[in-house]
């Protein structure tokens, strides 16, 4: 087996043991090998020094489809990790190690919302000298009754961190368009919006239609969300919708969420898990809202294979893929 190959199937199986704490049997099942083979790569990513408890290195992730895919897209950093019995934990755990490279490098960080984000935010342990000061919210409280906001991460990581932290203390959405321009017209939600606008990276999750948040804390009806999935809609990011071409198709909803305006001048890190994001997380690239990505290998391998049949149809009509 090439060098190389075999790298990425020590990584794997380490991972999917000791992060996923998948049985060696189940990683056997799974990567359809002999269980005694995986024992035998288990014993050799330790003697390689992959494993110390936890898997380690700045990049744990299978690098053969990274690079198809940051060829398939353009994007500027793709991270994949192995999807394991839990997606969304494989994920959040895999952008410790992107988050940390920010961390030792930008000095304002914008984060979004998201399971993975929260996640991750509860995961991150940081050792060593940083350089980020700032941690600022992108968008508003998510909870309809402005409760505590579980999925704002920004108060979780700038506590840990020991940084400034900055949120935007209103709701994300408005009631109508003109409530919430006049609510972002506050000269704090202002000030803090600039400052998310100014961010030097930022973290995003990316929403799909079919069980949005939005809906679960009553900020749009399953209604309106059924109608905008009938007419194209197949994501959203800090409250903008649009179609798998990336188009910020007009709706009901349109203008009354309150957050950073998309795209940013930042580069932007997707984070999202599920093969079930595919059409959401090629909307969000198509809209020019993302730079990076850090997924599992499911969501990466249909997303790979869906571009790659595109890329094909299009060649042979004689024509372009729009990126």
């Amino acid at each position: 087996m090439p060098q190389d190959n075999l790298h990425e199937l020590l990584l794997r199986i380490a991972w999917l043991y000791y992060v996923d704490e998948m049985n060696q049997q189940e990683i056997a099942d799974r990567l359809e090998l002999p269980r005694i083979k995986v024992l035998r790569l288990l014993k050799e990513a330790k003697a390689r020094g992959m494993v110390d408890v936890r898997v380690k290195g700045d990049r744990v992730s299978l690098f053969s489809l990274e690079h198809e895919l940051v060829d398939l897209t353009g994007l500027d950093e793709v991270t994949v990790v192995p999807s394991g019995p839990d997606p969304v934990r494989s994920v959040a755990y895999g952008l410790t190690y992107r988050f940390i490279r920010a961390l030792r490098t930008q000095r304002v960080i914008g984060i979004g919302i998201g399971r993975t984000l929260h996640q991750f935010a509860q995961l991150l342990d940081v050792d060593g000298p940083i350089k980020t000061e700032d941690v600022v919210s992108l968008v508003g409280n998510t909870q309809s009754n402005m409760a505590l906001d579980l999925l704002d991460m920004s108060y979780t990581l700038a506590t840990k961190l020991k940084v400034n932290y900055f949120n935007l203390w209103a709701p994300a959405w408005g009631a109508t368009p003109q409530e919430a321009e006049s609510i972002m017209r506050n000269p704090s939600i202002a000030g803090t919006l600039r400052r998310a606008e100014n961010a030097d990276i930022a973290f995003i999750g990316i929403g799909a239609m079919k069980n949005s948040m939005y809906v679960r804390h009553g900020y749009i009806t399953p209604e309106i969300l059924r109608g905008m999935r009938e007419n194209g809609f197949v994501g959203e990011v800090l409250g903008q919708f649009y179609s798998l071409q990336g188009e910020l198709l007009p709706h009901k909803v349109q203008g009354c969420f309150i957050a950073v305006d998309m795209p940013l001048r930042c580069p932007v890190v997707a984070v999202c898990a599920g093969a079930e994001k595919r059409d959401a997380f090629i909307g969000a690239w198509r809209a020019g809202f993302v730079n990076e990505l850090v997924t599992d290998e499911d969501l990466a391998r249909s997303l790979a294979a869906a571009l790659k049949r595109e890329r094909r149809s299009v060649s042979r009509a004689g024509g372009r893929i729009a990126t």
